[in-house]
């Protein structure tokens, strides 16, 4: 077994006193990390919240920008068109709309078609 096997007691007794203050730094250096990961998530989980909290209010005003705009989209079809620049007009509309449902092509086109055959009845 070599050398090691002969030492003192004396030693182990140094040896076992070094490892239970290398344990203790240890420990304490854990307790650090656990401490800073508890602050750490503490501020994640506030920022989280705030995020979530301008993320939803952020939704909120999209939404009721959306509806103004779909609002006045419907308006803009159910006014009539004497011309030729308020048929345009209406196609620039459609256009910068960019619906693709159903609702929005049909209320478009019947629109003008109502503009068309209005003008056609004017004398």
């Amino acid at each position: 077994m070599g050398k090691k096997a002969h030492c003192s007691d004396n030693h182990l007794l140094r040896l076992e006193a070094k490892f239970f203050v290398r344990s203790d730094e240890w420990d304490e250096a854990t307790a650090t990390t656990a401490k800073i990961e508890e602050t750490f998530d503490r501020l994640l989980s506030r920022l989280e919240k705030r995020r979530r909290s301008r993320v939803h209010k952020t939704e909120r005003e999209e939404e009721g920008r959306a509806a103004a705009v779909s609002r006045l989209f419907f308006k803009i079809m159910k006014t009539r068109a004497n011309g030729l620049a308020g048929i345009l007009a209406k196609v620039r509309v459609y256009e910068r709309w960019n619906a693709d449902d159903e609702d929005s092509e049909g209320t478009f086109f019947k629109s003008l078609m109502k503009d068309i055959k209005a003008m056609e009845a004017r004398p």
